[in-house]
């Protein structure tokens, strides 16, 4: 469903904002992937892409500095625009508390120009949400309303396939002036085009940005755009306001999902077996039932884990999980590296279940976790018998 927000705001206090509309050019290494094609040949969408001389630095520039902080921003929500976000600062001022946030704005940047970044430098962090606001340099370079549109609704589709539940907040684009090569009719026009496209999506807030801050005119008040084109503090202290609600409800959305598998699903475990041990896992209804048919001279002998876990270094997680052994078979519950570099990274807790569920539930700080090889896992002692599993999670402790 979407959810429309008509803005009628007061402000409060806000945190300082690090407002920037371009950003000084570095001489630090740049990565050759990052070097906008030379034509538009090929390439997909319609209407302008910027190549001017500082543009072409910048471009590369932020997008090499992205592409090495990919773990950082895993699961973050994603502002993707122009020199409105980039002037944000890359916390967006520090104005959305807690909420993991990534700014992937480019001074400069069209439509065009964020649909071909997509790949690298929104679904490579596996978003949590997405914020969009793009269009008023497109107009700039006399791209029409429908190409714009066009290249908008691209970028939707895009977004959809990589994620049918991503959400997603459309942000009109913002008045400007004619003076800006930025006419009131032609972004009236730009929105317009917005909110066909997304009405009736599932997982879309449109904020009504273009309201929010026209005045009577349709144009941009001098007294939150100095320049016409890009808000100061005051301007920026409006809009966080405006987002706050839907970036509240996916933060929280997403802390609250677990970062396991469903525990019922064979394929999303492992088996790791010692020389002298012999296990099997098994499904039944919503458990998981893990077997140690032989033991030998070994500590343990059988382990069942999920690996691949994105935890973060010094973050703070609770794990859950609903345990029984008829057999009376001790576990060791256990978040680790995996081989060959063995070491814990915050969790190891024994268990003595009984014969019936009982929930257990633990809180413990990640620390020397490392990309991808984070895993957690149950680890069986010398007893032959079984352990069942239900509703095993591992989120984010609030």
């Amino acid at each position: 469903m979407l959810l429309r927000l008509s803005l009628f705001l007061f402000i409060g206090l806000w945190p300082s904002f690090e407002v920037v509309w371009g950003q000084e050019i570095s001489d630090a290494p740049t990565d050759q992937r990052f070097i906008i094609p030379e034509t538009n040949e090929g390439l997909p969408g319609k209407g302008p892409i910027r190549r001017y001389d500082w543009f072409r630095k910048l471009w590369q520039q932020r997008r090499s500095e992205w592409a090495q902080q990919l773990d950082k921003d895993q699961g973050a929500i994603v502002f993707l625009g122009d020199s409105i976000t980039q002037g944000w600062g890359s916390d967006m001022g520090g104005a959305f508390g807690k909420a993991k946030v990534a700014n992937r704005g480019i001074s400069g940047d069209t439509t065009r120009g964020m649909l071909i970044r997509l790949k690298e430098d929104v679904f490579s962090v596996a978003p949590s949400g997405v914020v969009l606001l793009m269009g008023t340099n497109d107009l700039e370079e006399q791209a029409t309303p429908e190409v714009i549109a066009h290249n908008f609704k691209l970028i939707l589709d895009a977004l959809r396939n990589f994620n049918p539940d991503l959400p997603i907040i459309v942000c009109e684009v913002f008045p400007s002036s004619a003076s800006k090569r930025r006419s009131a009719s032609d972004i009236q026009k730009i929105n317009a085009l917005y909110q066909d496209a997304v009405k009736g999506m599932d997982h879309v807030w449109l904020i009504e940005t273009y309201r929010l801050f026209a005045d009577p005119n349709g144009d941009a008040k001098k007294e939150e755009f100095p320049d016409l084109l890009h808000p100061n503090k005051a301007g920026y202290e409006k809009w966080a306001k405006a987002l706050s609600e839907p970036i509240k409800s996916i933060s929280s959305t997403f802390n609250s999902r677990s970062l396991l598998k469903p525990t019922n699903q064979l394929s999303t475990w492992k088996l790791e077996l010692t020389k002298d041990g012999k296990g099997e896992l098994l499904v039944s209804g919503d458990s998981l039932e893990l077997k140690t048919i032989q033991v030998g001279e070994e500590n343990w002998y059988v382990q069942a884990y999920q690996t691949g876990l994105l935890l973060k270094e010094g973050e703070q997680y609770r794990v859950s999980l609903d345990l029984k052994s008829p057999d009376g078979c001790s576990v060791l519950l256990s978040a680790m590296i995996n081989q060959p570099d063995w070491h814990n990274v915050g969790l190891r807790k024994f268990i003595e279940p009984g014969d019936r569920y009982e929930t257990y539930d633990f809180v413990f700080t990640a620390k020397d976790v490392e990309k991808e090889k984070n895993r957690i896992g149950l680890v069986f002692g010398a007893k032959k018998g079984s352990v069942f599993v239900k509703n095993m999670t591992l989120k984010i402790d609030d």
